[in-house]
């Protein structure tokens, strides 16, 4: 019987690539909600009895692409980019090795 050979790792650089995107990707599809989301935790603070108009996720992304645009929904996420792109690459990176490491 032939003894099932293991696949070849990829090399370190794939791995670190691959956790930068999957950070950035990651990132650009929940900051938007993020900035929705507190949008509508200071809209409530700002009226003072914590409860305010509950406009709803929906109505406030909509309000914000109206009033201010788009770009107003990515609005400050350069510096968190910088951040979490090699955060995830390292961590990716640091999984992968591990596995392979732990295989052998």
């Amino acid at each position: 019987m032939a003894t099932p050979t293991r696949p070849k790792p990829l090399p370190t650089y794939y791995t670190l690539g691959a956790g930068a995107a999957a950070g950035v990707f990651e990132l650009a599809c929940l900051y938007p909600l993020d900035v929705v989301k507190t949008r509508l935790q200071l809209q409530s603070k700002q009226l003072g009895d914590g409860k305010g108009p509950s406009r709803g996720i929906l109505r406030m992304l909509s309000s914000i692409m109206r009033h201010e645009g788009f770009s107003a929904l990515y609005r400050g996420i350069a510096p968190l980019l910088l951040l979490e792109a090699p955060k995830r690459a390292i961590k990716f990176g640091y999984v992968c090795t591990g596995r392979i490491c732990a295989t052998q």
